[in-house]
């Protein structure tokens, strides 16, 4: 017969392992970008970007700081009179990143870059001032004002689901009961 210990024991293991499954399975957010040259000179200009960010936490809710990424990453392509250009950014390039995700999603996203070179040797930086329509920016270094002007888009990862404490709470509850109830029926065998 096993003593009230063990069973809370191999509850609390039980309740551990299946919040430690959660965490794992966290996958980054997912950011995309679509725009479109802002002058007469390079209206014909079209943009597009994708990438991603991780926090070192597993966390997508609340504020997230720039302190707080683990990973970020980003593809942008400015095509211009036939010719493509590519520009990466990683974590060392972002000067600045504030977002705001609640149970329905991102709230609020800016990020700001430092210019980084294109395979093409032109410059870009990126301002993405929010996610709604026409505050997301790409810089050409030499150029005054926004380059392109678009939509920037962030979506968690299928896996990022943060649960709302009252189910978090729930969940637990109903771990440490499958716990006792399958102690129980030990006991009976």
């Amino acid at each position: 017969m096993a003593s009230t210990s063990t069973i809370f024991s191999k509850t609390l293991i039980g309740a551990a392992a299946a919040l430690t499954m959660l965490a794992a399975q966290a996958a980054p957010v997912s950011l995309s970008y679509s725009g479109g040259g802002t002058s007469s000179w390079w209206a014909a200009a079209k943009a597009t970007g994708t990438g991603s960010f991780e926090t070192s936490s597993g966390q997508y809710s609340g504020d997230i700081a720039l302190g707080d990424l683990k990973s970020f990453s980003f593809h942008l392509q400015i095509e211009l009179d036939g010719v493509t250009e590519n520009f990466v950014y990683g974590l060392d390039q972002l000067d600045k990143f504030t977002a705001n995700a609640d149970s329905s999603g991102f709230t609020s996203l800016l990020l700001r870059t430092d210019f980084v070179r294109g395979d093409q040797n032109g410059g870009q930086g990126l301002n993405f001032l929010g996610l709604g329509v026409d505050q997301a920016r790409t810089h050409h270094f030499d150029i005054p004002g926004p380059f392109t002007i678009g939509q920037l888009k962030a979506t968690l990862g299928p896996d990022n689901h943060v649960p709302e404490p009252a189910t978090l709470a729930l969940t637990l509850a109903a771990l440490g009961l499958a716990g006792v109830v399958g102690c129980g029926r030990r006991r009976k065998v």
